[in-house]
């Protein structure tokens, strides 16, 4: 039998604090040795910094004892615990060690579920408890209010001290965990504003710590050559700040730009973007590079347009800057008055990044303040402005949960080195696509730390990357600032059983009954019928013994209950109710009819038909009764397919086989109803007149001819391209003595004769590959000397760029208008 050292035996009267916690008491807890006199446990009780009861275990002896509350507390409690497991948090005291506390809870004597807990801080943290298993049935889930025993023990240390806290159930609804994106900081206010004349020399910036720049933008796997900071502050009339941006001595900065708002991110240059509250859609940015221009623009709402807009040219900031370049490094002074990014006075908290490009490294770095995914504008920091003398209030473990109702649910806590007294907790809710929410929740605790629970009914319940930036503010001023940045997909609000028509027809009425389809049913069509009619009954007819396990034979000229029918206008128009695409669908509990005012039509009748049978995704599940009459809002409905340029010809797993596009075509775009295929070719394909391309990988002429009369099958244009020129790395690996050097490995010389011969012979090999005369040709031009716009690089060969960019569209359209296969003067 184990010995138990029993702190207490006497009956436990617990006062719940609170319904969702499990709360502490200091009597009833029982410790087992596991028979080892040298083992045990000794304890000790405190206050948490949320002012709740808490647990102090220091383990002793050579293995780690269990400590479990007593049976009777945990049942008592336990009549007001949530019938679900969703989380539990708390307070966690460590020794500053690794240690794994591990929790069981018990519904039973049989029935057990373990979670555990991970630590290595010192004092006291909120942690959380995200999941529990029971490792006989790992698919049965915990029910809190049939627990009777808790029990935990560390599993990976002896001699050791910790602690514990009550602890929060989590209500129910989908944790929102944080990105670690967006910065927060205070600037203090400059009692005498600065000079701005670049030497920064100020009491200002003497007092203020410098703020390093040392996260990545865009190259994010470098490390950052050259060090760059910047300090900031801000009096009555504006916003101040002062940078600093090392280079390698007898580096040449790149300052070439001369003029207001010339493309500065060209050049060496220093950043920074300001807003007066939390939106992520809306900034002011301020550029300048080492030879003091300036640019400016502005991303705000336009009152003329009705909607936000990038203002560059036509916005020009009234603020202040000078820059001094040193041997190893520039500086940045600036001042920009509140009003001109829209306010009268300092703003409680200011949307803020700052970004350094640096045109000395290779490739160029761009390096910033607040942690962003790629861009300098995905991931804004806020600043706090704050007065010298104030105390900072610093928030703890905040966490972010969507309830099942839709609000959101906020757990923290908040803490200065005095007593806080009343406070204020101001929180914004900024969205991808919306204004920012506010709320505020007014709290008092009479020390100096206080948690809090805070459910904020949202509006903005959108998928996309969100902020929540709360600050907090006593009756002295004394404030502090938190950020929570989460990427937020909703639950999808298809069901299962949920019929999806994709694209939605212009006219549906859903009627009573269904249709089932039998197995002495028979597909008629008219005796008149075309051969393309009868491959779309063909058609239809695979697609239910597909979903119903039944053959129907096709026959012309019979009366049965599935009727195909297509009427022809005389004129009919490529949009509209007389587009040869489009149809009528009417189903009753007695007869399918599908009339199409022309082939495709008639197809796509019996794509929506298809849909209406799967979309359950259920087999032998009945027709629902329906009229549906649908056409066309655009002639061309296009999908273009970059990404199949990229890969192989391959059987099985990664990559392209003939028949997985075939299966992609005729499932995704005839079966949603687009119309036209553009397909980018590149070094992926055997190309009859370029025999130094052929790999036993690539695709045939064979194949190309395949994919494209397969798709002309399911009424999709076949309209072949190639990216050829400018960023055509693809070509220019295998030509290298062709490429404009200057601009690196993607570009071809193009006042190069060998240029449009190799192009000649491309162009040529894929519109015979086509079969059938080709509508369109997609010359995909991209990038043309991308990023080199300077005048020194402005002529090729004696000749403007603008010549020779001209003379390339020419050659490009003659080829393609003589090429075999091709109506002349068809293609656009």
């Amino acid at each position: 039998m184990l010995k138990k050292i029993v702190a207490a035996i006497c009956l436990l009267t617990i006062t719940i604090m609170n319904a969702s916690q499990i709360t502490i008491p200091e009597k009833g807890w029982l410790v087992n040795n596991f028979r080892i006199k040298e083992n045990g446990a000794r304890l000790s009780f405190e206050k948490a910094p949320d002012g709740s009861n808490a647990l102090i275990v220091d383990f002793y002896g050579s293995k780690c004892s269990n400590i479990s509350m007593d049976p009777k507390a945990v049942k008592e409690q336990a009549k007001n615990w949530p019938q679900t497991f969703n989380g539990l948090n708390g307070y966690f005291w460590n020794d500053g060690k690794l240690t794994k506390l591990v929790f069981a809870f018990r519904i039973d004597t049989k029935t057990q579920f373990v979670g555990f807990v991970k630590m290595d801080h010192k004092g006291w943290k909120q942690l959380k408890i995200n999941r529990v298993i029971n490792f006989q049935n790992k698919g049965m889930k915990l029910q809190p209010n049939k627990l009777f025993s808790i029990f935990f023990r560390c599993s990976n240390r002896n001699e050791f001290r910790t602690g514990l806290a009550a602890l929060s159930w989590g209500e129910q609804g989908t944790d929102l965990y944080k990105e670690p994106l967006g910065n927060t900081g205070n600037i203090i206010r400059a009692t005498i504003p600065p000079r701005i004349d670049g030497t920064l020399d100020d009491i200002i910036w003497r007092t203020v710590k410098p703020v390093l720049l040392k996260h990545q933008a865009i190259n994010k796997d470098q490390e950052i050559k050259n060090s760059s900071w910047f300090k900031a502050a801000w009096d009555d009339n504006n916003f101040y700040i002062a940078a600093s941006m090392a280079f390698s001595k007898g580096t040449k900065l790149k300052a070439d730009m001369k003029n207001h708002d010339d493309p500065l991110w060209e050049n060496d240059d220093f950043e920074f973007m300001l807003y007066p509250e939390p939106d992520q859609r809306k900034f002011y940015q301020f550029m300048v590079n080492p030879g003091n221009t300036k640019a400016d623009l502005a991303k705000i709402f336009d009152q003329v347009a009705d909607r936000i807009k990038v203002k560059y040219k036509d916005w020009n900031g009234k603020w202040t800057v000078k820059t001094k370049v040193f041997p190893d490094h520039w500086t940045v002074e600036a001042a920009v008055p509140w009003r001109t990014i829209g306010v009268d006075k300092v703003p409680p908290i200011i949307q803020f990044q700052a970004l350094r490009t640096d045109k000395s490294t290779n490739p160029t770095q761009y390096s910033v303040w607040s942690p962003v995914k790629r861009k300098p504008t995905e991931g804004f920091g806020f600043l706090n402005p704050v007065e010298n003398n104030q105390t900072p209030v610093s928030f703890n473990g905040i966490s972010l949960k969507r309830l099942v109702d839709g609000n959101i649910l906020v757990n923290g806590a908040i803490k200065t080195a005095s007593a806080l007294g009343d406070v204020n907790i101001t929180a914004w809710y900024n969205s991808p696509y919306s204004p920012p929410e506010k709320f505020t929740l007014p709290l008092k605790s009479a020390t100096s730390s206080k948690t809090f629970k805070w459910k904020i009914p949202i509006k903005a319940s959108v998928n996309g990357y969100h902020q929540f930036v709360v600050k907090a503010t006593d009756k002295k001023l004394n404030s502090g600032l938190a950020l929570y940045n989460f990427n937020q997909t909703l639950p999808s609000k298809v069901k299962f059983s949920d019929v999806l028509l994709n694209p939605v027809p212009k006219e549906i009425k859903v009627l009573p009954g269904v249709f089932i389809p039998q197995q002495n049913d028979i597909i008629g069509i008219p005796a008149t019928a075309s051969t393309r009619t009868e491959k779309t009954a063909t058609f239809l007819a695979e697609k239910i013994y597909a979903l119903y396990g039944v053959r129907l034979p096709i026959k012309r000229g019979a009366n049965s209950r599935i009727q195909l029918v297509v009427k022809l206008r005389n004129n009919p128009q490529a949009t509209g109710p007389d587009s040869a695409e489009a149809y009528s669908l009417q189903i009753t509990a007695k007869k399918i009819f599908i009339t199409g005012k022309g082939e495709a039509g008639l197809y796509y009748g019996v794509v929506t038909l298809a849909q209406l049978a799967a979309s359950p995704k259920l087999p032998n599940v009945p027709i629902k009764c329906v009229n549906i009459s649908d056409y066309p809002t655009f002639a061309n409905r296009v999908v273009v397919i970059y990404e199949m340029g990229h890969s192989k010809k391959t059987t099985g797993g990664r990559g392209y086989s003939v028949k997985k596009i075939k299966d992609w075509i005729q499932r995704y775009v005839a079966g949603s109803k687009l119309n036209l295929l553009s397909w980018g070719f590149a070094d992926n394909v055997n190309y009859p007149s370029l025999k130094e391309l052929h790999h036993p990988n690539n695709f045939t002429p064979e194949d190309i001819r395949e994919i494209a009369d397969f798709a002309r099958e399911h009424f999709v244009q076949f309209m072949p391209g190639a990216l050829f020129g400018a960023h055509s790395i693809f070509w220019t690996k295998h030509y290298p003595g062709i490429i404009e050097k200057k601009f690196g490995p993607h570009q071809f010389d193009i006042s190069n004769p060998k240029v449009y011969a190799l192009m000649e012979k491309l162009f040529t090999d894929i519109v015979k590959m086509c079969g059938q005369p080709v509508k369109y040709f997609n010359t995909m031009n991209d990038e043309w000397w991308h990023g080199k716009r300077t005048a020194e690089n402005n002529l090729l060969n004696g000749n403007t760029r603008q010549y020779w960019f001209e003379k390339f569209l020419l050659a490009e359209y003659k080829i393609i208008h003589t090429c075999p296969n091709n109506y002349k003067n068809y293609l656009i």
